[in-house]
């Protein structure tokens, strides 16, 4: 069968692999076991497990992702590596429009718990990976130049690591700005809503952005030596892209 447990990765690694996997698995009613599955379904992204297992195996890789994606889905059993993640600039960008699409985008919203904020608000989401990432960060010339260009009456920060310097050096400049202390799911669902959503890089920034679908995205250039995702980000049609 189908699985992808044993995959690597923090929550919205999962969440991105796992949704690519049922999109193929609903064309040919295959049964699947979903990492994370309970966890990344509270987000009202619905995985899909059929009847079938199949003898004949494909291994899907980064780089035959989207060949499979745009062909004729065979009667086969997929197997998925440990590290494959499925964050291309193509995968990206179809993995947008998909959870955009009416059908899927609707029950996202009614799932959401925070769904009331939707355009009912003029509060700035920012999140701000850094951890085991944090030579990889922006830094605190994007996030303060995106902070002084827009209005906002509150701000919110999630991040990893918030008692960061750089975090306690933004709160000390726009003192209506403060720690979002929530799980993951609610961070996702709470900051999807907000007015105003600047990201940083990686997945869990991705996932909040393709889900902020009433909202102004903004994300950072990529900088030399700073490329440590895969682009989920750039040419997305209505996110703004800051240069700093």
């Amino acid at each position: 069968m189908t699985s992808t447990h044993g995959t690597s990765g923090r929550l919205c690694n999962h969440l991105i692999r796992n949704v690519f996997i049922s999109i193929l698995a609903e064309r040919i009613n295959l049964m699947v076991d979903y990492s994370y599955h309970d966890i990344i379904e509270a987000l009202g992204i619905e995985l899909f497990s059929g009847r079938n297992s199949y003898p004949m195996q494909l291994n899907l890789t980064d780089t035959n992702i989207m060949e499979i994606i745009r062909t004729k889905t065979l009667p086969v059993t997929f197997l998925i590596g440990e590290c494959v993640y499925f964050q291309s600039n193509e995968c990206s960008h179809y993995l947008y429009n998909h959870l955009r699409s009416e059908r899927i985008m609707k029950r996202i919203v009614e799932k959401n718990k925070f769904a009331q904020r939707y355009s009912a608000n003029n509060n700035v989401f920012m999140h701000i990976r850094l951890g085991d990432s944090v030579q990889y960060t922006p830094g605190f010339k994007y996030f303060d130049k995106v902070l002084s260009s827009i209005q906002f009456d509150r701000g919110f920060v999630a991040s990893d690591s918030p008692g960061h310097p750089m975090i306690q050096q933004l709160i000390e400049k726009y003192p209506t700005i403060s720690v979002l202390n929530a799980n993951e799911i609610d961070t996702i669902l709470f900051g999807s809503t907000c007015k105003n959503v600047i990201l940083s890089h990686g997945s869990f920034s991705a996932v909040i952005g393709y889900l902020s679908f009433h909202s102004k995205v903004y994300y950072p250039m990529y900088e030399e030596g700073k490329k440590w995702c895969g682009d989920m980000f750039s040419d997305t049609a209505d996110w703004t892209r800051v240069e700093f």
